[in-house]
Parts: C-alpha cells; sequence; structure tokens
C-alpha cells in the first residue's frame, strides 16, 4: 500500500517536533557520551536546516520532503553503525546511538504500513528499518557470541571444578588404563602406578622424586635414589 500525501506529511511533522524537542535537552553522561550524543544532534540539525523552513501547517510542503527527512535518519544510523563497527570509545558511540534512540522514539510514522497499530511499532519504524541497524546490532553480537565461544575453548581448563581439575603446579599421577589408582611403594614422593605396565619418565609427570627398594619402572638409572632426573 503506497502512504497517502495526509501520511507522509503527518510522519514529517512528528519528525521535525521531534528534533525540535531534542534541541536543547540536557545530557547526562561523561565528556565522550555527551560529544557523541552532541555531534549527531548537530548533524541532524544541520541537515533539516538544509531542507529550508517549513511549517507545520503546510501539509502539502511535508509531504513533499518526507523523503528527504527519512533519508536523514538513514545517514545518521548508517553513521551510528559505522561508529559501532569501528570499535572506537564506546562512550561516545553510545552517546551518539542515544540521540538516534531519542530522536526516533518522538517519530510516529503514519507513512510505511504495518500489519499492527502498535504505538510502540508506530514510533520504532523509522529507527528499525532506516538502515538495517538492527541487522548491525544482530551481527556485533554474532561476533561477540564467537569472542566468546573461542574464549572458552581455549580457556576450558579454567572451567573445569576444582574437584577435578588439579591445582596449579601439581603433577597428575601416571594411570593404568582400565585399573584402580594405586601407588607404588618404592616412589614415596610421587603416586605412580604400579609394574605392570613399565613406565618411563615420559610417560610420568614427577621429576627428581625419592625411589626406594625394588624401583620396578627404572626411574632411578644411576641407582642414588632419585628418579627422573
Amino acid at each position: 500500500m503506497v502512504a497517502t500525501a495526509e501520511q507522509k506529511a503527518l510522519s514529517a511533522a512528528s519528525f521535525l517536533v521531534a528534533v525540535d524537542t531534542l534541541r536543547h535537552s540536557p545530557v547526562v553522561g561523561d565528556q565522550k557520551f555527551r560529544e557523541g550524543y552532541d555531534v549527531a544532534r548537530s548533524e541532524v540539525e544541520q541537515r533539516v536546516a538544509g531542507i529550508g523552513a517549513l511549517s507545520l501547517d503546510d501539509a502539502a510542503g511535508l509531504a513533499a520532503r518526507h523523503d528527504e527527512m527519512l533519508a536523514i535518519i538513514r545517514a545518521i544510523a548508517a553513521r551510528r553503525a559505522e561508529l559501532t563497527m569501528a570499535g572506537g570509545d564506546e562512550s561516545y558511540t553510545r552517546g551518539y546511538g542515544l540521540y538516534l534512540e531519542d530522536l526516533t522514539s518522538g517519530i510516529v510514522d503514519h507513512a510505511t504500513p504495518r500489519r499492527t497499530s502498535s504505538h510502540a511499532d508506530a514510533h520504532r519504524s523509522w529507527f528499525s528499518t532506516a538502515d538495517g541497524s538492527s541487522g548491525a546490532r544482530a551481527l556485533g553480537l554474532g561476533i561477540i557470541a564467537v569472542i566468546v565461544v573461542v574464549f572458552l575453548v581455549l580457556n576450558a581448563q579454567f572451567f573445569v571444578p576444582s574437584r577435578t581439575r588439579p591445582a596449579t603446579g601439581t603433577a597428575v599421577p601416571a594411570l593404568v588404563p582400565n585399573a584402580p589408582v594405586r601407588c607404588d611403594a618404592s616412589y614415596p614422593d610421587a603416586c605412580i602406578a604400579p609394574y605392570p605396565p613399565d613406565l618411563d619418565c615420559a610417560q610420568v609427570s614427577y621429576r627428581r622424586f625419592g625411589v626406594r627398594g625394588s624401583d620396578p619402572h627404572g626411574f632411578d638409572a644411576d641407582g642414588d635414589g632419585i628418579g627422573c632426573e
């Protein structure tokens, strides 16, 4: 369904009222946040001034300039998406984006056909369709999700419950497959599985541990009482 001139005029008037309402609105936040907000506000006001003087009573003039006003929203939304993807100052970007949200929340779009008559949908329709910013947001969330997954995979050892993860610096005992964990008495300073099978130093995590008795694995080759030197 094509929007009528009356619907376009009403949407354009709503846009101009929103711009004027935010013209002198105070901004709370740090310096970069306020700077981002003010830059977005200035860019919109300059673009509106470039359209020329319009009266809210001039329905024909408003309808004729509707698409130009929509282009302003698209341009600012595109710039916000660029700032987000560029990874610049986060506070500045949030301030820039907040002005756009404040502006579009004050716009009732009468010109875009909708399946529902939700007031919230009417307020947000310009913003959500202006430049695909909702898609940019989804892309940003997707990137974050990938980073989180990669982080968890690379650091999985730090997320294992402490009851099953050995403490840092503690050697892992050499275990005999399919056998209960037992420690050979020949190695009192370490818990090494008894013979068989025969183990060598490359198969255990301990180094320079005491060797007593028969030394079934042959860790103390020089007989000095110290294994895997």
